[in-house]
């Protein structure tokens, strides 16, 4: 038997890059994948994608700093498929610049996405999850919520207050005995899109592409950056019953960074 098996997977930030690697294999493991995106365009394209290899999925628009957006898109879910049993919550923005030069409303954005996202998400999968008679909810954190980096003040804040957020919401679902697990992950250097604007990472304009692979051997134990499947991979294990007793944990995904 798959390891997801009837189940519902809502997955956010699927459109591209490690969501929609990872919509890819849980759809494998036999879920039912919904991925939640901004850009309907590339989402349908996951949707399409899984559907040829013989998965199920469906997309529905939301924006995860909208409220209302997340009440309706949970109650079209509960509607058309009457369960949810997994949120990944993906989606995030990085926007690298000084402190100093950073505007607030740049600041807010990030955190408004990266966190205040994670928090709407939660709040309103967790009823339905509930009544779905429990399941697992995955944050995707950072290393650079256990690590400063220069020029990436929000990111890195927001990422740290959602690793805290994750285990908050794992007590209060454990207390509550509502069956749900909450865990986050810690990518490192992952090969994503993601990257093509980070160049102000290094000081440079933030266009400058960064050569992931340099940087990996300068600064990951094993050499080399990681792909989305790991990612992916390790979203398969947290949402399946094989971390059945894994909840408010924090699972590195980084090649070792951290131990330089």
């Amino acid at each position: 038997m798959k390891k997801l098996e009837n189940k519902v997977a809502l997955i956010t930030g699927a459109a591209q890059g490690i969501g929609a690697e990872s919509a890819l294999r849980m759809a494998e493991e036999g879920a039912l994948v919904i991925i939640a995106d901004l850009s309907e365009e590339l989402g349908i394209k996951t949707v399409d994608l899984i559907k040829s290899k013989g998965g199920k999925a469906d997309f529905i628009k939301i924006d995860v700093t909208k409220e209302e957006e997340w009440i309706n898109g949970i109650a079209e879910i509960k509607s058309k498929y009457g369960a949810l049993h997994i949120l990944v919550n993906n989606a995030g923005i990085g926007r690298p610049s000084p402190i100093t030069e950073m505007s607030y409303e740049t600041f807010r954005l990030v955190f408004a996405i990266n966190l205040d996202g994670m928090f709407l998400g939660m709040k309103h999968a967790i009823p339905l999850m509930t009544q779905s008679n429990g399941g697992s909810i995955i944050n995707l954190s950072s290393t650079a919520s256990k690590k400063a980096y220069a020029n990436m003040s929000a990111y890195c804040a927001s990422k740290a207050g959602l690793a805290h957020l994750t285990k908050v919401a794992a007590l209060e679902c454990a207390q509550n005995r509502t069956g749900i697990r909450v865990n986050s992950i810690h990518p490192g250097i992952i090969e994503t899109p993601a990257w093509d604007s980070l160049g102000a990472l290094n000081g440079a304009d933030p266009s400058t592409k960064i050569d992931l692979d340099q940087m990996a051997e300068a600064t990951v134990a094993l050499g080399y950056k990681g792909k989305p499947k790991d990612i992916a991979n390790a979203i398969i294990y947290l949402a399946s019953e094989e971390s059945s007793y894994v909840t408010g944990s924090e699972l590195t995904v980084d090649g070792g960074q951290a131990l330089l």
